[in-house]
């Protein structure tokens, strides 16, 4: 079985999880700004026209962070706007991570966002 092949067999397994938590906003809006941004960095690898293309920009995410550890419902928002917020920053520290060379940036950046997010809780909430 090819990649391809078990992330089609895969995801939707991973999908139910935050789905069932309604976290889908959170872990869809951290896909939709890492393959935006990754395409955006680096156009050439990614030619949207071929097939293979398609492939390799919906390989660069990792489903199992997205879809089990940023979309935890212990940790993650439940309303829609702050799970929007939290998966974007989330997406966009990883990737400032990544860049900058440092080593775990995804676990990294889902550590800083639950941080922020905690500290947003705690004085907006009071």
């Amino acid at each position: 079985m090819s990649i391809g092949g078990v992330l089609i067999t895969i995801t939707p397994i991973l999908v139910i999880l935050p789905y069932m938590s309604q976290r889908l906003t959170a872990a869809f809006s951290f896909i939709f700004t890492t393959l935006i941004i990754n395409y955006l960095m680096s156009p050439s690898i990614f030619i949207i026209t071929t097939i293979s293309g398609i492939i390799a920009l919906f390989l660069s995410i990792n489903y199992f962070f997205v879809f089990v550890m940023l979309s935890d419902p212990r940790t993650s928002p439940s309303r829609k706007r702050n799970q929007i917020v939290f998966g974007t920053g989330t997406s966009l520290l990883y990737i400032l991570l990544s860049v900058l060379g440092i080593n775990y940036a995804i676990l990294i950046s889902l550590f800083i966002a639950n941080i922020l997010y905690f500290i947003y809780r705690y004085y907006s909430l009071g």
